[in-house]
């Protein structure tokens, strides 16, 4: 029964790191298709309006 125990914190253990993964790699898709967003007005700016 000690095993039973080992299993569902590892089970556990592995929800939590993939909630979290998760999370981190939704902001971190968001931060870089803002840096892009950024990159093309910048260029568009530079480009056509000076």
């Amino acid at each position: 029964m000690e095993n039973f125990g080992y299993y569902i914190f590892c089970i556990v253990a592995f929800i939590v790191v993939f909630l979290l993964v998760k999370k981190i790699t939704g902001c971190l898709i968001k931060t870089a298709i803002f840096v892009v967003l950024a990159a093309v007005l910048a260029a568009i700016y530079y480009l056509w309006l000076s």
